[in-house]
C-alpha cells in the first residue's frame, strides 16, 4: 500500500518521538510504501525551522533514516482543497495513486474521497490494512478495455486482410493529404 505522510505529522513526530503520529510514520515505514513530495519535505523543514530550530538536526536524521520515495508535487490546477496550499501534496497524491493521506490538517481530513483515503495518525493506526486499501474491483470500462487487448492480442495471431503494408501506405497516403501533398 502506498502511503503518504502530511508534513504535520512528521514534524510532531520529530517535537515528540512517542507521540501517536510517530508510531504512525514507524508503522508505514515497517509495512507500506512511504512517498513523500518534495513540498512535504520543504515545508517540514520550514516549520520546524521557525517553531522548533533546535530540532533541525532530529528532522535532519528522520528523513535520512526513513525509507522512501521522494516525488515531485505538481503546483498548479489539479485538486480541489480549501487551502491551496495543500493542492500540491493532493496533486501529488492522486498522480502517485497514493492509497493513503495520513494528515492532521482539517482541510484534508474533510476531505470526502475514496482514493487516497485521508486518515488522521490514530485513525490510520486503528483501522486494519484490508479496510484502507480500495477493492480491487473491475468495472465495465476496464472490462471493455481488457476484452479489447484480447482481441488485439489474438488479431497478431490471424492474418490481417490487408496486410501491414497497406496499413502502412493508408497512413503515409493520410499524412500527404493532410500536408497538402
Amino acid at each position: 500500500m502506498k502511503v503518504m505522510i502530511d508534513s504535520n505529522v512528521l514534524v510532531s513526530a520529530v517535537y515528540n518521538p512517542n507521540s501517536t503520529p510517530a508510531r504512525a510514520v514507524r508503522d508505514v515505514c515497517e509495512n507500506h510504501e512511504l512517498l513523500l513530495c518534495d513540498y512535504i519535505v520543504a515545508e517540514c523543514y520550514d516549520v520546524v525551522g521557525r517553531k522548533f530550530p533546535q530540532h533541525i538536526p532530529v528532522l535532519d536524521k528522520l528523513l535520512a533514516s526513513l525509507g522512501y520515495s521522494l516525488v515531485a508535487a505538481p503546483r498548479g490546477g489539479g485538486a480541489r482543497i480549501a487551502d491551496p496550499k495543500d493542492a500540491p501534496i493532493l496533486n501529488a497524491a492522486i498522480l502517485e495513486s497514493v492509497d493513503v493521506i495520513i494528515s492532521g490538517d482539517g482541510h484534508f481530513l474533510k476531505l470526502d474521497m475514496e482514493r487516497p483515503k485521508i486518515l488522521n495518525p490514530a485513525r490510520y493506526l486503528n483501522t486494519a490494512d484490508d479496510a484502507i486499501e480500495p477493492p480491487k474491483k473491475v468495472d465495465e470500462a476496464a472490462n471493455a478495455l481488457l476484452k479489447a487487448r484480447e482481441v488485439m492480442d489474438g488479431a497478431t495471431e490471424r492474418p490481417n486482410p490487408r496486410g501491414e503494408d497497406d496499413a502502412r501506405k493508408l497512413v503515409g497516403e493520410t499524412r500527404s493529404e493532410e500536408d497538402g501533398e
